[in-house]
């Protein structure tokens, strides 16, 4: 999925059943996932995923069902591994809930950061701790101020 400021334009007028199938892509990347993992997970095939993050690109809606399912599965591997998983939760909190309605920068500025993280977790995947750490310290540090703004809130909820 190629990002620009562009994609971000109109999403503050979306509900989370419409963006998560438009970022499936990147929040899959926060994971180290392929489609093929993830649908593993939710129990569908690969394809099926395919078809989710189709309906993204369309600019769609995913149905209620496919959307709790997806959700399920982020939600637990969150609860599962807090200490791996704080850009995904920062990401689902800022891109897809718009938690502190963060800007259109904003929201880019935490995809390159994902990218760049998804490139260190798929050369080694038990290393998406320290790269999830490592992301959430640059936003602390001032980097993405919504973002850490987040990731202090979801901490709270624990």
């Amino acid at each position: 999925m190629e990002i620009s400021i562009e994609t971000f334009f109109g999403d503050e007028k979306r509900t989370p059943q419409e963006l998560l199938p438009k970022y499936l892509p990147v929040i899959r990347s926060c994971l180290g996932w392929t489609a093929d993992e993830l649908a593993k997970r939710i129990g569908v095939a690969r394809t099926t995923i395919s078809a989710f993050e189709k309906v993204g690109k369309d600019g769609g809606t995913l149905d209620l069902m496919p959307y709790l399912a997806i959700r399920k599965v982020l939600d637990d591997e969150i609860a599962k591994y807090p200490d791996e998983t704080e850009v995904l939760a920062a990401m689902l909190g800022a891109i897809v809930d718009q938690v502190d309605s963060p800007k259109p920068e904003e929201k880019l500025e935490i995809c390159n950061r994902v990218a760049q993280m998804a490139k260190e977790i798929r050369k080694a995947p038990e290393q998406r701790k320290a790269s999830s750490k490592a992301w959430s310290a640059y936003l602390l540090a001032g980097g993405v101020i919504v973002t850490a703004g987040i990731i202090a809130l979801l901490k709270g909820k624990k």
